[in-house]
């Protein structure tokens, strides 16, 4: 009689999501248009807040000095090293400026009652204190504690409220101080610069005194290093005899002499030598022109005058002789006679050249001996020089550590006279190039700024507060999403009704079969609200079409979780199947909390479990409602739900629903919640096709999905899905532009003629 084949799913038109990596305007619009609301709200509180704040905030002034280090250009130009140093120069001197040294001086300079520091601190300020020491327990300035001096607390409080800073990368340093006293912001900083000089002047003072103690006890011990050293070195000069005339040693001016001397005898030598070689020459040569050419420098001393006598007459004669022959010949007689007398003179020249050249190698051999002795000398000179040598660089290194002395005492001398300067008058490179003035307008509050602050702080709490909502968002909202995640058509929404107030119903029907004050019932009348007429009129047609060869068409109402108004639209859609002339039989069959018999006007005596178990006709358990026609089933509660849980998918059940085709077309059946029991797929097989009621904005999508894709058969018998108990005002936040529900109040001229024009 049923027909089990699972009904074909309607195609699923919804438009494909927007690709991940593209930006969904419409959505975040829609996120905005959502929580707007909210984001106002709180930005409106932060807006309060703020006005409230800077209406009643202190005043506070500010004032800032500016003071310049001396000394920095120098050591800026000398590349990065120098840089380096100078940067740590600055940073040190900030440091000093924010010490608690600096700061009890200007406490004293401006009187410690201008600061007007508490004694014990207040339950504020041991907060700031607590809080101070967990996040920084390292740090000095977060671990004062309670301070019972009230200078040192001044001095602490000052510390703390001074603003010291570099102006970039140049030597010059800010000193900035707010207070609500513009008199006194502009003193503190001007006192901290003096102080800061003062200090400077001070600490130059100190360590030129320093200085100049040490340096008169390191002379004193110099100069008598200094003499002790120059008494060692006249002491070694004289026991070693290095007397320096001149400049230089006697060794070395004897090398020198003897240098020369050897020279000369070398020269001498020498010409005695080839004195001797020409003589030897001549000698030996028979030429008589030869003889008569003897040179000049040859014949030197007594000797030589009388053979350069000698000389004369044999070239005179030879020259006689070489005329004669010339004009007589060699016979003549005055050429024999002159011939006798040329070998005459020829001997005693030759004689006499051999006497000069003895005496020429004699000269020649006393010069070589003078020469030999020249070196033999030198040699020894040498040999002395060597060992004056040594002696002199022992007498240089006593004379070397003498002058060290003397130079260190110079430089000693030359510190001892700056420190004595610097102490009569200490020169400080810092300079103050721009003091303090007393402030005209408040730096605090700055009213415009704290109201845009507070305004926007509370924007960005909203927001916060919209991601949250959005994040926590995970239910259904309006018919697109189920058609996305089910597949099926959305046949609509039923917008929330309360008890007891609504529309007017025409005349009363005392003997009802369902209670007249719940509104919440009478969705099927067209005139209640468009929603819940076009909605039922959707399920009609979907249960025309979609199972028109079934008789009795059976249609199953379920929902994910208890509470989501199932029931309510499983009556209503009885009622209106019942009034459009089907012949329509409401059965309840949720044994463990039955709705149907809790909507009764009289109590029902017996129910289905009666019907099922023979105890009673179906006559008995049946009841219609006059004013529709449709006929009810209800259940009776008890408390036996196990055993007769099982009475679902008995074969008593298959024999009721036999039974109802023969009288009905159209059996609806209010099923129990999928999501809690199983039930449900006991009686899915039986079921032609089944209608999901969702509520809107209760259940979670993530449950909703696992338990209707959890039963693949009543997947696959899936009619549509229904929104139930939808607030028409806030459902708009939600829908996207160009959504169908978004326009439902243009579709009221044909679906409501009372609202046509």
């Amino acid at each position: 009689m049923h027909q089990n084949a699972p009904l074909p799913h309607p195609t699923n038109v919804t438009p494909l999501p927007p690709a991940e990596d593209t930006i969904d305007v419409e959505r975040l619009l829609l996120i905005a248009r959502r929580n707007a609301l909210v984001v106002a709200m709180l930005g409106f509180i932060g807006l309060c807040l703020a006005v409230v704040y800077a209406l009643n905030a202190q005043p506070l002034f500010s004032a800032s000095a500016e003071i310049i280090l001396g000394g920095t250009s120098a050591s800026r130009e000398q590349g990065f090293d120098s840089s380096v140093e100078a940067d740590t120069r600055i940073a040190g001197q900030i440091e000093l400026l924010r010490s608690t040294r600096i700061a009890l001086k200007v406490v004293d300079d401006i009187g410690i009652e201008a600061f007007n520091v508490p004694v014990s601190p207040s339950v504020l300020a041991m907060l700031r204190t607590a809080v101070r020491t967990v996040l920084r327990p390292y740090d000095e300035a977060a671990n004062y504690g309670v301070v019972t001096e009230p200078k040192l607390a001044a001095a602490l409080s000052l510390q703390r409220s001074i603003y010291v800073q570099r102006v970039g990368r140049s030597p010059t340093i800010t000193i900035a101080f707010t207070s609500p006293d513009p008199e006194l912001a502009a003193r503190v900083p001007n006192a901290y610069a003096s102080a800061y000089v003062a200090d400077q002047e001070e600490v130059l003072r100190q360590r030129a005194d320093e200085s100049i103690a040490w340096l008169e006890e390191r002379m004193q011990g110099l100069r008598q290093d200094l003499f002790e050293a120059d008494l060692a070195a006249e002491a070694f000069r004289a026991a070693n005899g290095l007397a320096q005339p001149g400049g230089q040693l006697i060794s070395e001016r004897m090398i020198i002499d003897l240098n020369q001397t050897i020279v000369a005898a070398l020269s001498q030598l020498g010409e005695v030598k080839a004195r001797s070689a020409q003589l030897d020459e001549v000698i030996d040569s028979t030429d008589p022109v030869r003889l008569s050419a003897i040179p000049a420098d040859i014949l030197t001393g007594d000797t030589g005058e009388a053979t350069r006598t000698l000389k004369d007459n044999f070239a005179a004669a030879t020259a006689r002789h070489a005329e004669i022959v010339a004009r007589s010949g060699t016979d003549h007689p005055e050429a024999i006679a002159l011939s006798a007398q040329l070998d005459l003179l020829r001997e005693r020249l030759v004689s006499q050249l051999l006497t000069i050249q003895q005496q020429v190698s004699d000269g020649a051999e006393i010069a070589s001996g003078r020469v030999d002795y020249l070196r033999q000398q030198l040699a020894d000179a040498i040999e002395l020089n060597k060992s004056d040598t040594r002696k002199m660089i022992e007498l240089s290194n006593l004379q070397q550590t003498a002058e060290s002395y003397r130079t260190l005492l110079a430089s000693y001398l030359d510190r001892y006279h700056e420190s004595t300067l610097v102490r009569s008058a200490p020169h400080v490179t810092a300079q103050v190039i721009s003091p303090a003035n007393r402030p005209i307008v408040p730096v605090s509050p700055r009213k415009m700024q704290i109201v845009l602050i507070g305004l926007l702080l509370g924007l960005m709490a909203g927001a916060v507060v919209a991601v949250l909502r959005e994040y926590r968002e995970r239910y259904y909202r309006t018919g697109e999403q189920l058609t996305r995640d089910f597949g099926t058509e959305f046949l609509g929404s039923l917008p929330t009704m309360r008890r007891g107030f609504g529309w007017s119903l025409g005349a009363r029907h005392d003997h009802a079969l369902f209670k007249s004050r719940d509104n919440s019932l009478k969705m099927w009348i067209d005139k209640l609200h468009f929603d819940t007429a076009e909605t039922l009129r959707r399920v009609l047609l979907i249960c025309d079409q979609r199972m028109s060869r079934r008789k009795p068409k059976v249609i199953g109402v379920v929902s994910a979780l208890p509470g989501e108004g199932k029931t309510t639209f499983a009556i209503n859609l009885g009622r209106r199947l019942a009034n459009s002339g089907k012949r329509t039989v409401l059965i309840d069959v949720d044994f463990r909390k039955p709705g149907i018999a809790g909507t009764l006007t009289t109590p029902p005596l017996v129910g289905l479990v009666e019907l099922l178990m023979d105890e009673s006709p179906l006559e008995a358990v049946m009841q219609a409602d006059k004013e529709t026609g449709l006929s009810v089933i209800p259940v009776l509660h008890n408390s036996d739900t196990q055993r007769i849980g099982q009475l679902i998918a008995s074969s008593q059940m298959d024999s009721l629903l036999e039974e109802l085709g023969e009288l009905f077309d159209y059996v609806v059946i209010d099923l129990p919640p999928m999501g809690v029991v199983a039930d449900a797929r006991a009686l899915a097989s039986r079921i032609d096709g089944f209608f999901l009621v969702v509520r809107w904005g209760h259940t979670p999508r993530r449950l909703v999905q696992d338990t209707v894709f959890g039963d693949p058969t009543i997947y696959a018998k899936l009619l549509g899905t229904v929104l139930n108990r939808v607030n028409t005002r806030r459902i708009r936040r939600y829908l996207t532009f160009g959504s169908s529900e978004l326009h439902r109040e243009e579709y009221m001229y044909y679906a409501a003629p009372s609202k046509r024009k």
